[in-house]
């Protein structure tokens, strides 16, 4: 029987927290990296269903974080700690070799070829390479300028060009490109900072594009060699908060993976979402958890993906349905499928409770005097969400689920849609006029802020994408030409401002009366008496509350800072911001609680580390 035919191999259950896995290149072997610094091995058969563990070895005494196996013969494995240092093991566990410490914990990390190159990044921003060839005082061969460094963590590495040039994302938001070759280690190119932080990537069309994934869950699409910045981006992603792993299974088709647990698949050129495969799951439920995706590897000749959650787990993926899926032949898991009920409320939420209304409505109301019907043909395809009567009455213009902003004529005998845009990415909810008329902005689902010149309505001239945690914009009013108030699902109410474009900050949010803690309760209307200088909004919660227009327009001059509300709350709304640096550390420390330092292991350890410090000198 083929794999591809064969159902997913068993769940892997792991003792503790697993940081990252890969298949050994020639042999049915998957290595994993884990919290307590050990390698654990587990041998695979598809034909027979059956995953073992067949060894481990302890190499350091903070966690390992990334393990790398020789990229063609898979003799030994490389392995990156907390501690900083890059370990070279035998299959046995012995240790050929020991690096120097990089200035903070290894954070990634890629063998550059058989002899024993390669390259680490560090949770500061250090790329260093190293020969494991040579001791471990004199084993770096390319330290980079700190000029040249990214100021924040590296995500990833990307060996490219016959290891004559190796990629990186950070934390920073930049890609950089550096030169490898001898005498020419420098960086190349370094890209403008994209909007949120890059922590993932891979390469399509041959190596032409590289693909980047970030904290919002938006893949950027670059041309390789052009580094500058993306060329265009996948942003209608539902319900994806980030993008920590990509692979590319064929030449546009990818499997990725990330903060919310699942495993998902799209297509480059023509760029598309074609589904989810599964997702990590609460093993008590059988339902999808957030438990996000550390790490990702596939064994293309195998057909299989793995991946490994912060539930434990190493799960199995076929590559067979990733392509099925991308194809058109099959849809989203059955898991996913009974997930999305509650996952992706907010996406359709809109939609089904105008519905329902519209059908309570219609029961009480027998009679209904219509003056204007627009043909058929002219009618958006979904539900509308925002009518605006503009032009002294003569024009109406309408937002729509399906993505659309149209223009109707409303004069007498010239009742017709005038123009409808382009369909964008996201359902568009709600918009306002700003600049005296001459401008309207939308706001969308996925949070983002389109700029439309007035009777202009082909498409977007500009867009405002950096709004951190917003889920939807599904209310906005302008408190003056350039100030904007704005609501949402997650139940904030946010101050923007336009001509220069600025997010300003957070009035405060609909909060859970009996912690005080703002709760995603979405803000289901907005609006403003600016005479009396408020504005109401209506939540979720049950709640009607006011907020004052001189507040907002004080923190849109910066003469105030975000609610305090809102200040204590973001230390957990913004922790998938900066996610792997702090959870790395936070763990490494939680592991250093459990262990007695005082222990007769760790006077060993101890030991063992003055004798090899000894016969360095």
């Amino acid at each position: 029987m083929a794999p591809s035919s064969l159902p997913p191999l068993p769940d892997i259950v792991l003792p503790e927290h697993t940081f990252d896995v890969r298949f050994h290149p020639a042999e049915q072997l998957l290595a994993s990296a884990t919290i307590s610094g050990d390698v654990i091995f587990h041998t695979y058969d598809q034909e027979s269903r059956v995953v073992e563990k067949v060894g481990h070895f302890h190499t350091h005494r903070q966690s390992c974080r990334v393990v790398r196996w020789q990229p063609t013969q898979g003799d030994w494995i490389m392995s990156g700690s907390a501690d900083g240092t890059v370990s070279r093991n035998d299959r046995s566990g012995k240790q050929l070799w020991l690096s120097s410490k990089m200035d903070a914990g290894v954070s990634t990390m890629e063998v550059i070829n058989d002899s024993g190159l390669v390259a680490a990044g560090s949770d500061e921003g250090q790329i260093l390479v190293f020969d494991s060839r040579i001791h471990r005082k004199k084993s770096v061969v390319v330290k980079l300028p700190d000029e040249d460094r990214q100021e924040d963590y590296i995500t990833q590495l990307l060996v490219e060009n016959d290891a004559k040039s190796l990629l990186s994302t950070s934390g920073d938001a930049t890609l950089a490109c550096y030169d490898l070759r001898y005498n020419k280690q420098k960086l190349k190119a370094m890209s403008d900072s994209q909007e949120n932080e890059l922590l993932s990537m891979c390469l399509v069309k041959d190596g032409k594009k590289l693909l980047t994934g970030d904290q919002n869950g938006v893949v950027g699409i670059w041309n390789y060699d052009y580094w500058g910045d993306v060329r265009d981006r996948i942003t209608h992603m539902q319900n994806v908060t980030s993008l920590d792993n990509m692979i590319a299974v064929d030449d546009s088709t990818v499997v990725c993976g990330g903060g919310d647990g699942y495993v998902r698949v799209f297509c480059v050129f023509p760029n598309a979402v074609k589904g989810v495969l599964g997702g990590h799951t609460d093993v008590s439920t059988g339902k999808p958890v957030a438990a996000e995706i550390e790490s990702m590897h596939a064994d293309l000749d195998e057909g299989i993906v793995a991946t490994v959650g912060q539930d434990y787990h190493i799960k199995f993926w076929r590559v067979g349905d990733a392509l099925k899926m991308a194809a058109g032949e099959t849809k989203d898991s059955d898991a996913e499928s009974e997930d999305e009920e509650a996952a992706s409320k907010l996406t359709r939420a809109k939609r089904q409770k105008m519905k329902r209304k519209a059908a309570q409505i219609g029961k009480q109301k027998n009679t209904a005097s219509v003056v204007v019907k627009f043909p058929d043909e002219d009618r958006q395809e979904d539900y509308i969400t925002q009518l605006l009567v503009e032009n002294d009455g003569k024009s109406l213009l309408s937002t729509s689920g399906d993505a659309t902003l149209a223009c109707y004529d409303l004069r007498y005998n010239k009742q017709k849609l005038k123009a409808m845009s382009d369909s964008q990415e996201n359902e568009l909810l709600s918009m306002c006029l700003v600049k005296d008329g001459k401008k309207l902005l939308t706001g969308d689902q996925n949070g983002v802020v389109g700029i439309w010149n007035y009777d202009y309505w082909g498409d977007v001239r500009d867009r405002i994408t950096h709004m951190q945690n917003v889920t939807s914009l599904d209310n906005m009013i302008a408190v003056d030409d350039s100030t904007v108030v704005c609501g949402g699902g997650d139940g904030y109410v946010r101050v923007f401002c336009v001509f220069p474009n600025a997010v300003k900050g957070v009035l405060g949010g609909h909060t859970d009366v009996s912690t005080g803690k703002p709760v995603a309760a979405e803000i289901e209307s907005m609006h403003a008496d600016l005479d009396e200088g408020i504005v109401a909004t209506v939540g979720q919660d049950y709640h009607i509350k006011f907020w004052r227009v001189g507040d907002a327009l004080k923190m849109a001059a910066g003469e105030t800072k975000d609610s305090d509300a809102e200040s204590e709350d973001e230390e957990a709304a913004s922790k998938l911001t900066r996610a792997k640096r702090q959870k790395m550390k936070r763990k490494a420390a939680q592991i250093g609680k459990q262990k007695n330092t005082a222990s007769v292991n760790a006077k060993k350890a101890n030991t063992k580390a003055f004798f090899r410090d000894i016969d360095d000198l």
